[in-house]
């Protein structure tokens, strides 16, 4: 399964930060390559960070494309991790691992995800700088 991470917002620091921090998230956008989607309804599972979804996550649904879509409000302190890789990956970690609960998988995928996604979230917090 593709993951895809895109911002649609007006702002423009959240989505600058994204574009520069990019190579941060890679391995949450990794982290479903490993499922194999034959049984699946998608093949792309697209979370949208927007301004401010009513009901966030916001499940929009499959495209005729295979592209399953969830739209997610930025959250309010995202601009404030500056240049915070890890900061970054844990706040888009959350927003993804939200989606993916809303995201209609069959439970083993599900599960299997979120551990993917925890693994991303949590790589680096052991390693402290002395």
């Amino acid at each position: 399964m593709e993951i895809s991470l895109t911002a649609v917002s007006g702002n423009r620091r959240f989505t600058k930060l994204m574009v520069r921090l990019s190579a941060a998230i890679d391995e949450l956008r990794q982290a479903g390559l490993h499922v194999d989607t034959t049984g699946l309804a998608f093949d792309i599972l697209q979370v949208v960070f927007m301004d401010d979804v009513q009901g966030s996550p916001k499940v929009i649904g499959c495209k005729k494309d295979r592209l399953f879509q969830v739209h997610v409000t930025i959250p309010s302190d995202a601009v404030a991790v500056g240049s915070d890789e890890r900061a970054l990956v844990r706040m888009v970690a959350d927003c993804l691992s939200a989606a993916v609960k809303v995201a209609q998988l069959p439970s083993v995928v599900e599960s299997d995800l979120q551990e993917a996604i925890a693994r991303v979230k949590n790589s680096g917090q052991e390693t402290v700088s002395g």
